[in-house]
């Protein structure tokens, strides 16, 4: 028997489920079709500008001029988003720069040092994710620009999918900055429950003259959530990447 493909939903991310298991308040009850979701989040200019691009792609699609053929290596393809998986996943694990020229950031403290502000203890964290979330955007748009110009070499419905996917992502990039960056509002708001927590132990420790606690209960624990929801955000960071790179290698099978 064939095999129908399941409709994609909005509700089957891991960092979705990721953030559910560590007690984050997120919307994962009703699974929801990404065309009927994508309706709801365009406003009319963008409804205009994708519907005038599609009509204009499917007008003009036997007009493109014949571009020069091109040679794909999907095995080069391949190997190229793996190096660039790994090198993020490296720089969120290991605080490893990514490329020559990016900055490294530095995996973030797991011990707060006494006296603590608790207006600002949690600034370096949340700069430690901000940027991270920065570096993906920018090594990963980079290549992803790179296969569009690939797109662009090769035969019509590759011009197509290109323009089609450089129009996708100007539409959908405010709205993805948005949600991504509630990802550390999330981890804000455990780290100051966590912290509360600790500043009154501290004080009853001190009025007890006992010995005074330290955060390596909870803060190494939520650092290393941190790297893991950072590297949940890389996987869908780069879904757009491999779609293009399955497109430009149909025949190949395509790399885990």
């Amino acid at each position: 028997m064939t095999r129908v493909a399941s409709r994609a939903t909005l509700h089957d991310a891991r960092l979705l489920h990721f953030l559910g298991q560590q007690g984050f308040v997120v919307d994962t009850s009703e699974p929801v079709e990404v065309g009927q979701q994508l309706s709801d989040w365009l406003d009319f200019r963008h409804a205009i500008a994708l519907q005038g691009l599609l009509d204009h792609t499917e007008l003009s699609a036997q007009h493109i001029a014949p571009a020069a053929r091109i040679r794909i290596n999907a095995q080069v393809l391949h190997k190229r988003f793996d190096e660039v998986r790994l090198a993020l996943e490296r720089s969120i694990t290991k605080g490893i720069s990514p490329a020559p020229r990016l900055a490294r950031i530095a995996p973030p403290d797991t011990q707060l040092l006494e006296p603590i502000d608790p207006k600002t203890a949690f600034e370096p964290y949340r700069r430690y994710l901000g940027s991270h979330q920065r570096q993906m955007e920018t090594v990963i748009a980079h290549l992803r620009t790179q296969l569009r110009g690939m797109l662009a070499q090769g035969e019509p419905r590759w011009q197509q999918l290109g323009l089609l996917d450089a129009a996708m992502d100007t539409i959908l990039q405010t709205r993805e900055s948005r949600l991504l960056t509630k990802l550390s509002s999330h981890f804000e708001m455990r780290f100051n429950q966590q912290l509360k927590k600790h500043i009154k132990a501290s004080e009853e420790a001190h009025e007890n003259d006992s010995e005074q606690p330290n955060t390596d209960t909870w803060l190494p624990a939520m650092c290393q959530a941190m790297q893991a929801a950072l590297l949940h955000e890389l996987d869908i960071r780069l879904q757009p990447v491999q779609g293009l790179i399955d497109a430009l290698t149909p025949n190949n099978t395509s790399s885990p």
